[in-house]
């Protein structure tokens, strides 16, 4: 089960810069942004499925504390940029 979890995770985590560079690779209209809040909820899903993972025990503490301000960053960082293209409309 552990295994599972952690490929699930891995490719939420891994789907986050994979949306940005594909939204950016199209840069047509609102798709990027439309990418971006792809990215938005990739950055939502792994930070649950970290949250799942430090229940089960299967991460400790600390790396789930890190990875979190890791992903509130990042949600951060996409939303200031989301905010910017919908002010550029």
């Amino acid at each position: 089960m552990a295994n599972s979890m952690r490929a699930i995770h891995e490719r939420s985590v891994s789907s986050v810069s994979a949306n940005i560079a594909e939204g950016y690779g199209r840069r047509k209209g609102k798709e990027y942004e439309h990418y971006l809040y792809i990215s938005r909820g990739s950055a939502n899903e792994s930070l649950d499925w970290y949250e799942k993972l430090k229940r089960l025990n299967y991460v400790s503490i600390d790396t789930f504390n890190q990875r979190e301000k890791i992903c509130e960053e990042t949600r951060a960082m996409l939303t200031s940029m989301i905010n910017k293209l919908e002010e550029k409309r």
